[in-house]
């Protein structure tokens, strides 16, 4: 059976509010959470965990130029931020505690190149097969 390839507009997750402010201990394990959730909740056998410059423009670029074509499901914004020492960090933190994988999902190798604009927001996005 083939794999659908999703268009941006029906992969990007707009209905779920990524976390803003600064990266706080709390903040950390509510997005370390929202990816267990994620991940749990749909079935996921690869993931990536990565940071977008330029908002949702930034993030539809790395959709249709990577992950639409290696046919990943979803992607959502995990956090959002103006900081890229905040985005990175998180980014850092994220693969470091998911680099094993979670449950039946693993890790995926997946080379994500840089965008265009290197431009704020940021976004910590999570994208999943």
């Amino acid at each position: 059976m083939a794999t659908e390839v999703k268009t941006f507009d029906d992969a990007y997750r707009e209905d779920y509010k990524s976390k803003t402010g600064h990266l706080t201990n709390t903040m950390y394990t509510g997005v370390k959470r929202s990816v267990s959730q994620f991940l749990n909740k749909n079935g996921a056998t690869k993931f990536v965990i990565g940071l977008a410059t330029n908002g949702q423009e930034g993030c539809k670029e790395l959709w249709e130029n990577t992950f639409q074509t290696e046919t990943y499901k979803q992607m959502i914004p995990l956090y959002k931020t103006n900081s890229t020492l905040y985005g990175n960090e998180l980014v850092k933190n994220l693969v470091e505690d998911f680099k094993e994988g979670y449950g039946n999902s693993k890790m995926d190798d997946i080379k994500v190149g840089s965008i265009s604009k290197s431009e704020s927001p940021f976004i910590v996005y999570l994208c999943w097969k």
